[in-house]
Parts: structure tokens; C-alpha cells; sequence
């Protein structure tokens, strides 16, 4: 099959929808299809056709004349649609959760603002084109899909896949043992993993104030991973810094804590779980859909009453952190969840969605 697809950025040493994108490339291209990549910042890869200048997109569809365009990141008309991080209007709404009183409102005004409302246009131009189709990473963001226009027989959920072979348990505690040194943990520390670039967003407040009722067990630790220092930690916080390569800190950690306001389908709870972790994440992750509550991993809610929030999250937090066989068993569960979500399956679930669209 010959294949176009667009995107904004197309380089081998990308994060997040840019690897996602050059891997699939690479797979698919392995696997005998066509491929053909435009994007304004791009790598030459061999066995793939890259072009620069996303607006030459028209003329490069009569030069090509693929059997289908796929647009990466819910930018430009194509065929198939993948929406990543979800409906833009949706995500603004969510993600105003996070915030309350005088620093709701400056959000909302941010949120106003052109960049914002072009954004939301031309999402509703492409989401309300019959003969598109969209690959949402999850339920919760094809519900959005569906509700902003799009065809409910044109949503087909694709979850994200995880490397498994990269993501995986340690083989030996050499690596866990020096990053446990560095940030100043002991053996017997139990370790909860935290990753946020944006804190407020993925709910930092709420574990700051359940570590602020657990330093009555000092062998309970929080370690957050990101660019940005909380501004107030409680002393068994240990602020890591950012990560260049996330294995380590999986690796050296016990366990993992996601609850976030807003994420489409997030690939650190799907790490973490290939990492042979136990997981406990937020109902809004899209992540949380790969997980089986109590078997391979936990999902609790974050929006309702404040106070049984908090208690819910604090309850779980205190029994895992009590119970290392609870942990290791639940751990093991999720590594093998992940094992048939890797990376490999992605493409060929790929492959079956381009041949029915």
C-alpha cells in the first residue's frame, strides 16, 4: 500500500507522537508498504520517502497519488486521522479541573484566546468530514471524537503500543541501586514514581498533600521526575530533575502514581507497566483502559468530593506501600498485560485498519 503521511516533526531521537510516528514509518515500511513522510522538520531514513514543506502537502497528493493520507497530529485533511492527545475542546475543558478560583479564571481567559479557537475550528472542519476517518488512542478520547461530529462508525480506537523490549524489568539491581544512591534512597525505602512536566495538570497537589500524612513512615518515599521543581515538598519528596531515558527511574522505583486530570493515553503508565510496576492511575489517562482494576494495576477517580479523593488515593498508596508482595504480584500481572500490547501488535492492529478504511 502506498501510504502519505503528515507531520509536524519526523526525527529519530523524538518523544512522545514524533517517535511513535518514525517507528510505525520504519514497520510498516519493513512490512512492504510504500511510505512517503512530509514534515517541516524531518530525518532522512532509509526505505522511507521524506519530503520538507508541509505546505506543499496538496501538490505532493497529486505527485504520490497514495491510496491513503494520514494525517499524524489532527492537523491538516487526510484519510485517517490520528488524534493523539484527544479533542482539543475536551482537553480545555478537563484540564480547567485542575484549577480553581482567581487562577481558574486567568485559565479560562487563556483558553480564549485565538490560538485556542483556531485550534478548536479547524478540529470541528476535520472531525465533521464524512469521508474521514480517526484513530483515537483510547475510549475516552473517541467519546470525544463522536460528541464533536465525527461518524461513530469512523472512531476506531487504536491504544498506544509500548516498546517491550526497551521497557522492561531489570535484569540485575546494579542500575537500580546507583539512581536509588543518587537520590538519597535506602534499600528498605519504598519508592513512588511521579513523571509531570506539567505539575498542576497531572495533579501533583494531590500527592503532595497525601506525603505531607505519610511522613509518620519515613520509608515512604516520592520521587518526581520532570522539568519543573514542585515549589513545596514535603521532606520524603525527592525532586529528580528530568529524565533522558525513563528505564532507570522504572527500574529503581516501586511503584507508580499517575493522577492526572487529563491524558488521551498515557505511554508513562504504559512504561511503567512493561517496567513490571504496579500503576496506579487516574480515570482520566486513557492508559487506565488497558488496565484491569486489582489484577495487573489500579484506577481510581480523581474528580468528586475532595476529602474521599484524597482518601482513596491515600488508602491505596499506604497498603501498597506496606504490602511488597502485593506489589511484585501486580507487577508481574502488568508486565505481561504489556507484553501483548507491544509495539509489534500496534503495527499489525495498524495494518487491519488501514485495509478497512
Amino acid at each position: 500500500m502506498r501510504l502519505l503521511f503528515y507531520t509536524r516533526i519526523f526525527r529519530l531521537a523524538g518523544t512522545g507522537a514524533e517517535d511513535y510516528a518514525v517507528k510505525l514509518c520504519a514497520g510498516l515500511a519493513n512490512r512492504g508498504h510504500d511510505i512517503h513522510v512530509v514534515a517541516d522538520d524531518i530525518d532522512a531514513i532509509n526505505g522511507l520517502h521524506t519530503y520538507t514543506d508541509t505546505l506543499k502537502i496538496d501538490a505532493l497528493q497529486k505527485q504520490i497519488q497514495p491510496d491513503l493520507s494520514i494525517d499524524w497530529q489532527f492537523v491538516y485533511p487526510a484519510d485517517i486521522h490520528r488524534m493523539g492527545s484527544g479533542v482539543h475542546a475536551s482537553f480545555i475543558r478537563y484540564s480547567l479541573e485542575a484549577y480553581s478560583g482567581l487562577s481558574r479564571r486567568y485559565k479560562q481567559l487563556r483558553y480564549n484566546n485565538r490560538k485556542h479557537r483556531e485550534i478548536i475550528e479547524r478540529q470541528k472542519k476535520l472531525l465533521t468530514n464524512a469521508s474521514a476517518w480517526f484513530l483515537p488512542n483510547s475510549n475516552f478520547c473517541a467519546d470525544q471524537a463522536r460528541e464533536n461530529g465525527a461518524i461513530p462508525e469512523h472512531v476506531i480506537t487504536l491504544h498506544n503500543g509500548v516498546d517491550t523490549k526497551h521497557f522492561t524489568p531489570a535484569s540485575d539491581n546494579r542500575a537500580r541501586n546507583r539512581l536509588r544512591k543518587e537520590w538519597g534512597v535506602l534499600d528498605e525505602d519504598v519508592v513512588f514514581l511521579f513523571v509531570a512536566h506539567n505539575l498542576r495538570l497531572k495533579n501533583y497537589q494531590l500527592l503532595q498533600r497525601i506525603f505531607v500524612g505519610l511522613q509518620k513512615h519515613p520509608e515512604f518515599k516520592l520521587v518526581i521526575v520532570g522539568k519543573h521543581k514542585p515549589m513545596r515538598m514535603p521532606n520524603n519528596c525527592i525532586y529528580a530533575g528530568k529524565a533522558d531515558d525513563m528505564v532507570d527511574a522504572y527500574q529503581a522505583a516501586d511503584t507508580f502514581l499517575h493522577p492526572t486530570y487529563y491524558d488521551s493515553c498515557a505511554n508513562v503508565v504504559l512504561e511503567a507497566m512493561s517496567c513490571g510496576l504496579p500503576v496506579v492511575a487516574s480515570d482520566r489517562c486513557g492508559a487506565n483502559e488497558l488496565i484491569t482494576n486489582e489484577e495487573n494495576g489500579f484506577q481510581l477517580p480523581v474528580m468528586g468530593d475532595p476529602a474521599v479523593i484524597q482518601q482513596a488515593w491515600d488508602k491505596l498508596i499506604r497498603m501498597l506501600g506496606k504490602n511488597s508482595g502485593l506489589r511484585q504480584r501486580v507487577g508481574a500481572q502488568a508486565r505481561q498485560a504489556m507484553l501483548v500490547n507491544d509495539f509489534d501488535h500496534y503495527i499489525d492492529r495498524f495494518e487491519a485498519i488501514l485495509e478497512q478504511v
